[in-house]
């Protein structure tokens, strides 16, 4: 992007990009009907179109899976997953440097049991969901920077679940699924709404 950025006239000309992104999996069969994988992600992007300003972008994730079969028609997965989303704000102004961050942090684990009966396939399970969250953090950046620092209070929630479903092959190519989902959200703060 580079390339492209460097043909803009003035102050723009100095704009500049940088980003990439990394997949890393694996898996392992433990047992002829046991499997369990995991994944790993992150990308990360940083952009800046003048000389005041610069922003960043970063996203990591780690998940991990368990599948196996417990009987002939009764299987079980389990799902952990873990994410964390940051954006920064960088002020380039001299006398005003400064950062402003924010993130989110996002964990789940859901746990599943599926069993075929006939044409039905059942699915029952609980879903845990934590996210945390810091709306923003400004801080000076240089030494002789005029910025204060400041931070938003963080908030965090738990979300509940259960679930159960079931799909019903009416035909080889026709098929309705049905199911309840029950969710409980709880406020943790330690904000105060």
């Amino acid at each position: 992007p580079n390339l492209i950025l460097n043909q803009f006239k003035g102050k723009y000309g100095s704009s500049r990009a940088f980003f990439y992104d990394g997949l890393l999996k694996t898996e392992w069969q433990f047992s002829p009907s046991g499997r369990l994988s995991v994944l790993g992600y992150r990308s990360f992007d940083e952009f800046r179109f003048d000389n005041e300003t610069s922003f960043e972008w970063q996203s990591d994730m780690l998940t991990m899976n368990i599948s196996s079969a417990l009987a002939k028609n009764i299987s079980f997965r389990l799902n952990g997953n873990i994410s964390n989303y940051r954006s920064v704000i960088n002020g380039l102004v001299p006398g005003y440097e400064s950062r402003l961050a924010s993130t989110i942090l996002h964990k789940q684990a859901k746990a599943q049991v599926d069993a075929v009966t006939g044409n039905h396939k059942w699915s029952v399970g609980l879903d845990f969901i934590h996210t945390g969250i810091s709306p923003g953090k400004r801080e000076p950046s240089g030494t002789a920077s005029n910025i204060n620092f400041e931070e938003i209070e963080h908030e965090q929630g738990m979300e509940y679940a259960a679930f159960i479903s079931d799909e019903i092959n009416i035909t080889e190519k026709i098929s309705l699924q049905a199911g309840v989902r029950y969710a409980l959200y709880r406020y943790m703060g330690p904000k105060k709404v």
